[in-house]
C-alpha cells in the first residue's frame, strides 16, 4: 500500500486537533495568564526587557544613507575582506564595526558613512566606479 503525503499530513493534523488541550489553554477568557518567574543570576535570563535598571545596548548614531546605498557599503566591505555581519540593508553594530575597521585599513579618518566614502569605496574596491544612472526622460 502506498501513502499519499497530503493524507498522511491531514491524519497528523487531525490527531492533533483531536488531542487534549494542556491545561493552561483550557483556562477561561477572563483568567489571568500565569507568567513564568524572572531568573536570577548569570545566565539565568538577566534583566526583563523594559528594566530601567537593564543596560541599554549602545545606540548607533543616524546615518545619511539610504537601506540600498547600506547594501552596497556592506557589498563592499565584504568584498574587501570586512564582515559587515550579512548584506541586509540595515546599518547595525557589526556594519559599524567593518566599516572602521575598513578606514582604519585605508588610513582613512574613522567616521560615518557618507556618499563621498560609498563612491571612493566603489573605486578603491571595485576597481572603477559604476555608470552613472541614466538621465530622466521627457
Amino acid at each position: 500500500m502506498k501513502l499519499n503525503p497530503t493524507r498522511a499530513a491531514l491524519a497528523v493534523f487531525a490527531f492533533a486537533l483531536a488531542a487534549p488541550l494542556p491545561a493552561v489553554a483550557q483556562m477561561g477568557a477572563g483568567d489571568p495568564v500565569p507568567l513564568p518567574a524572572p531568573a536570577d543570576g548569570p545566565g539565568l535570563g538577566g534583566p526583563a526587557m523594559g528594566d530601567p535598571a537593564a543596560p541599554a545596548a549602545p545606540a548607533l548614531p543616524p546615518i545619511s544613507l539610504s537601506t540600498t546605498q547600506v547594501t552596497e557599503l556592506q557589498t563592499l566591505l565584504a568584498q574587501a575582506g570586512f564582515d559587515p555581519g550579512g548584506i541586509d540593508g540595515i546599518w547595525g553594530p557589526a556594519t559599524q564595526s567593518a566599516l572602521t575597521a575598513y578606514q582604519q585599513a585605508q588610513g582613512l579618518p574613522a567616521g560615518d558613512p557618507t556618499e563621498d566614502l560609498l563612491q571612493s569605496m566603489r573605486t578603491s574596491v571595485v576597481g572603477a566606479a559604476p555608470e552613472p544612472p541614466p538621465a530622466p526622460g521627457p
